[in-house]
Order: structure tokens, then sequence, then C-alpha cells
């Protein structure tokens, strides 16, 4: 996963490495405009693209099928029916929110996945994005502080960790890792030294 700043109506995207032409690696970029929760739901979406090329069904159609995916990987069924209960008539926001923040998941997403599930009927469903859920789908309620939940340990670690072994394995000099990081000159040396003897 890769974070970039990204236009704002794209929350990211899977494409494909190539070196030489040749595929070497799958990738998927990730907007860093958006909240955690959105992102987490747009990784699932996209592994979901690299996973299933087509449903073998004309009636369904590709991305629902792909949302379909992202929800029942974020937030099992059987796991969603134990917390919020079976067939029920209505849910109040305070519980999705709490529902949301437990499974680091959009508003607008975990109330689509408890109509998927039947814990609420279809009509349910219609009738909260009408109401208390209007604005979901373009704000989200509550989002997860930077430090919270899934917040606190989903930051993509791949490219600093390369960055760090190419300093390490004198590939790039600690001059290139500050740029390519966006950190001081000072922090990194600090690092590639550690802490000063005293």
């Amino acid at each position: 996963m890769i974070e970039d700043d990204l236009p704002e109506r794209i929350n990211g995207l899977a494409c494909q490495v190539l070196r030489g032409g040749k595929p070497v690696a799958d990738a998927v970029l990730v907007s860093s405009r958006t909240n955690v929760e959105r992102k987490r739901s747009t990784l699932a979406h996209e592994l979901a693209h690299r996973m299933i090329r087509s449903t073998g069904n004309p009636a369904i159609r590709l991305e629902a099928a792909m949302n379909r995916f992202a929800g029942a990987f974020l937030v099992p069924g059987r796991h969603l029916l134990e917390e919020a209960g079976e067939g029920r008539r209505r849910i109040t926001c305070c519980e999705i929110i709490r529902l949301k923040h437990m499974y680091g998941v959009p508003a607008a997403a975990m109330l689509v996945r408890l109509g998927q599930v039947g814990v609420l009927t279809p009509a349910a469903v219609r009738r909260a994005f009408r109401t208390f859920a209007r604005s979901w789908r373009r704000s989200e309620p509550e989002p997860l502080a930077g430090n919270q939940g899934f917040a606190a340990f989903e930051k993509p670690q791949r490219f600093r960790s390369l960055v760090w072994r190419a300093v390490g394995e004198e590939l790039i000099s600690p001059v290139r890792a500050a740029t390519l990081l966006n950190e001081s000159l000072d922090v990194v040396e600090r690092q590639v030294t550690g802490p000063a003897n005293r």
C-alpha cells in the first residue's frame, strides 16, 4: 500500500508495478486525504479487484460485488450478528458509530453491511439513509482519531523499511533518505548513528 495526495474524488486504485514491461508486483494507492475507515474500505475493495476478475453473472455489477467483498472481509457476518442482534427493525445512530469504531469501517458501509447480513431489513436501511445517515456518504461521522483504534497501528511501513535498509546497506545516503522520508537530515543522522554516547 502506498499513500499519496490524490485528487479529491479518488479514494484509491489498484495497479501493477512493471519492470521491463513485465508485471513484478501489485500495489494499491490510497489517498492520504481520507480517514482511516475509508482507507481500510478502499484497500479491501482494491484487494477484491486483484482477486476477482468477473462475477460470472451479468446481472451482478462488478463494483457492487467488490463492495460486498470488502464489507464481508472487514465485517464478518456471523460476528456482526452476534454484536448487533438478528432481525431488528431499527438501530440507533449511537450503535452504528460503536460498530464502525469496532470494525474500523465507514459508517455508511456499516449501515449497508447491517442490511446485508439481515440485522436490518432493506426498508430500515433506506429509512436510515433518508434520516440520520443522510450525509454519511459525503462526511464521516465521528472519524477515528489518528491515534485511536485501527488508526494507531495502520500506517504503511514498507516504504520506510526499504529506505532504512537502503541506508544501512549504503545504497543511498542519509541526505537522500531525509528527502524520501520527508524528515530533517539531523533526525535521519541520529537514527543512523543512534543516541550520542554520554
